[in-house]
């Protein structure tokens, strides 16, 4: 029976359980079938760790289920930067680190196999060509040393950055706290404010999405691809299979749930279409897509006719919506400026002082619903080319009616 380790080497192990007990929650131990008992033991151990303050229990029915209750305002960090803080090392890592950094500060430019001789004759560390061939490639990628070829050879040498020449100037401190708790990829500026000591003192907020740091090292290969104009493969959660040869275009961020997409565009089925961020797993980085810039100018043109997200069913072509709403000018003047507020592009008409009309392009109109539906009770009419949604909302509408029904009578 292996040991149990509080620190974990791949993020993407406990990722998914951080996932379940944060947006699904109330899960008991039976409800976790892809892996062993004893792995959700494990990784439910390690969150307790991670997050032992925000960590809950609740027994239902004999059985105990966990989840993870954030009060966001009441807050001044991100819990779940302690688990970026988390990963293993081994003797090698610690050893490679010092050594490595130690020999090019004195030698400049030197091969794999210099470096490995040098251990072995300056230090006294017999370690094998492979692993520190590994440890320099992974240095090179994170940006801490380069690497040059000298004809069939190649040089390593350390990369000139410097990440402090000093102390953070003082009126840096609150717009570096502010950075780490908004911006993507926050989770840099957090260790970088403890390298500094420096404690976030005056920033909360009543709508903080925490889980993105969740998605983030996703968020930057797609930053990558895109800046790269390359293909992609998506491998999605829970074993679905990948999708191949996509092209990644723009980031589309949710300011009302948080909920954060990639817009791509499919050449096989010539179809444009997002995934969530936080339903995919893994991103590999392909070659680069030639055409980059047509698809993207294409993407900016049909993106103007997302309600959300969707761009339709299979034949994405744009689909019509209007309706009418009852507001007296006189004493309910803020729900015409809602309608002209949150349509998101959409016509508003005056059609006499107690009746406004709104109209818009879109291409889903399903998406529109949930929005129609905030004015339940004024509206007097709705019309649409997508004859099923306009069904769909009257049955909604008939459906709640007749809930009602006995109260009424």
């Amino acid at each position: 029976m292996s040991e149990f380790h509080e620190l974990i080497r791949d993020f993407q192990k406990i990722k998914p359980y951080l996932t379940s007990f944060y947006i699904y929650g109330f899960m008991s131990r039976n409800d976790y079938n892809q892996k062993s008992k004893r792995t959700y033991d494990n990784e439910k151990r390690r969150i307790e760790n991670y997050l032992k303050d925000f960590v809950v229990h609740q027994y239902e029915k004999n059985f105990k289920k966990v989840f993870i209750s954030v009060d966001t305002r009441s807050i001044l960090k991100n819990p779940f930067y302690n688990t970026w803080k988390t990963k293993s090392f081994t003797n090698n890592d610690i050893i490679l680190h010092f050594y490595i950094l130690d020999i090019l500060r004195e030698r400049k430019k030197l091969s794999a196999k210099d470096i490995t001789d040098i251990l072995v004759d300056d230090y006294d560390s017999l370690i094998d060509l492979q692993v520190v061939r590994l440890k320099l490639n992974e240095y090179e990628k994170l940006g801490i040393i380069k690497k040059e070829k000298d004809g069939n050879a190649v040089n390593y040498f350390i990369a000139d950055i410097n990440i402090f020449k000093g102390k953070i100037k003082p009126y840096l401190d609150d717009a570096l706290c502010f950075f780490s708790e908004i911006f993507p990829l926050g989770v840099i500026g957090s260790f970088v404010l403890d390298l500094e000591n420096i404690s976030n003192k005056y920033f909360s907020f009543k709508h903080h999405f925490i889980v993105h740091t969740l998605e983030d090292e996703m968020l930057l290969t797609l930053l990558d691809a895109i800046h790269k104009k390359a293909f992609i493969t998506i491998y999605p959660n829970q074993g679905a299979l990948p999708h191949t040869k996509i092209i990644p275009l723009k980031i589309l961020v949710s300011t009302h749930t948080g909920r954060r997409y990639i817009c791509i565009y499919r050449p096989e089925t010539k179809r444009f279409g997002t995934f969530r961020l936080d339903s995919i797993k893994n991103v590999k980085i392909l070659k680069k897509c030639e055409n980059y810039d047509y698809y993207f100018e294409r993407a900016e043109t049909q993106i103007k006719n997302c309600w959300g997200v969707s761009f339709g069913g299979k034949t994405q072509r744009n689909e019509k919506i209007y309706f009418e709403i009852y507001a007296d000018e006189k004493t309910e003047s803020f729900v015409i400026e809602r309608l002209m507020r949150e349509g998101r592009g959409g016509i508003v008409t005056r059609i006499n002082e107690f009746t406004h009309s709104y109209s818009n392009i879109v291409h889903d109109s399903n998406e529109i619903l949930p929005w129609i539906k905030t004015f339940t009770g004024r509206i007097l009419k709705i019309e649409g080319t997508s004859r099923e949604v306009i069904n769909k909302y009257k049955r909604d509408v008939l459906q709640h009616a007749n809930m009602y029904k006995d109260d009424i009578d």
